[in-house]
């Protein structure tokens, strides 16, 4: 990178930001050359201000389009419904990765119950216009849901797949929302850098009587999540007693 060429790209970065604000997911930018011109500096600097501008998740590449306006998902965690229901709500493509049975994990044996000896993982990606938003891992119980295994979770609803096989669905749950840095597994799936910072939820989902149903873990890249806080009466954000 030549020095003389790091403000010119940081004035082209703060101009598509700003016009960012205004911008529709999937909006073009201008060409290079029109970028170049509008705000006269060199290419080298434009090159420099996209690649930024991609990496932070401001811009995406698109087939056959070029540059467009990466809109992050918005989600407001206080929201009476989990994060699936508010993916649910977009167009989310769901590839199943595999399904296999594996011991029960020490941190989910509270949840499950020590005589749980084994679960069905099922894990999957979700894809919003082309972009990875989601890795997740699911855990059943293996005595009481083994052949989900054989089951094709390619775009289909665990829990419909649960109301139908099994007449059964969670009736409530909860979520613990963290932050995780990416290892191999993650980078691998999501396509970000190693190390790069993702949302991790946990939830966990109950039928009645208490019975745990479903455990699941998402992992989603935070270049392409936002999220806020809105929320009316506030004061009655507390813990049950």
């Amino acid at each position: 990178m030549k020095y003389k060429d790091i403000a010119p790209s940081r004035i082209v970065e703060e101009g598509i930001e700003l016009a960012a604000l205004y911008s529709e997911d999937g909006d073009r930018i201008l060409p290079q050359r029109k970028l170049a011109d509008k705000y006269s500096v060199s290419r080298n600097a434009i090159n420099l201000a996209l690649a930024k501008l991609e990496k932070n998740g401001i811009l995406r590449q698109q087939r056959n389009r070029g540059m467009v306006i990466n809109k992050k998902i918005d989600i407001n965690l206080l929201a009476m419904s989990p994060m699936s229901e508010e993916l649910k709500r977009l167009n989310i493509d769901i590839t199943h990765i595999e399904s296999k049975y594996c011991k029960t994990p020490n941190e989910l044996t509270d949840f499950f119950g020590k005589e749980s000896k084994n679960l069905v993982v099922i894990r999957r990606k979700r894809r919003y216009q082309e972009k990875v938003i989601s890795y997740e891992e699911a855990y059943l119980d293996k005595e009481k849901f083994g052949d989900l295994v054989q089951i094709d979770f390619n775009n289909r609803s665990l829990y419909e797949v649960l109301k139908s096989k099994y007449n059964l669905a969670p009736t409530y749950g909860r979520e613990n929302i963290s932050c995780v840095l990416a290892d191999r597994l993650l980078s691998d799936e999501l396509n970000i850098e190693f190390g790069k910072p993702v949302y991790k939820v946990d939830s966990f989902n109950y039928g009645e009587d208490d019975f745990p149903i479903e455990h699941t873990t998402q992992y989603l890249p935070a270049h392409n999540i936002k999220y806020h806080f809105q929320a009316k009466n506030i004061l009655d954000y507390r813990e049950d007693e």
